[in-house]
């Protein structure tokens, strides 16, 4: 199965003033939901909406596309049977429409100032040995 995704409308909208520091911990959930399937020239095109909500609310980032499925008759078929079933699509058809979700969500969280919507990595202090001083080092 292929999927290619097109995103049509973006929104962001920092709702915290801009003078004023924003909050330590910033609690960001992302929700992509597919509203809708339709049958076009042998694929599938799912239209579905994300958002991207922070709390405290801070900002909030919305944007709307449409996945476009290709793939085997069969495979095509069980989508959209799943679809009118209401169970969840395939988890790479999800995982695809997230991801291009998310790295868009990422440049606009940049453009109104606000933690991008995805964890930023963190690295745990080097543990020390007991009685053994920390040594500097420099690598340049």
């Amino acid at each position: 199965m292929e999927v290619s995704v097109q995103i049509y409308y973006v929104s962001a909208e920092r709702l915290w003033e801009a003078n004023k520091p924003l909050p330590q911990n910033v609690h960001v959930s992302a929700n992509v939901s597919i509203v809708g399937l339709e049958e076009a020239e042998g694929k599938l095109v799912l239209p579905f909406v994300a958002s991207i909500t922070y709390n405290p609310s801070v900002a909030q980032i919305s944007l709307k596309g449409r996945a476009i499925v290709s793939g085997e008759k069969e495979e095509l078929q069980k989508v959209q049977e799943d679809y009118k079933k209401h169970l969840p699509p395939p988890v790479g058809l999800l995982q695809t429409i997230t991801n291009a979700s998310l790295v868009e969500a990422v440049i606009l969280s940049k453009t109104v100032g606000v933690p991008p919507p995805i964890p930023l990595p963190s690295f745990p202090p080097p543990q020390q040995l007991k009685g053994e001083k920390e040594k500097l080092t420099y690598i340049g």
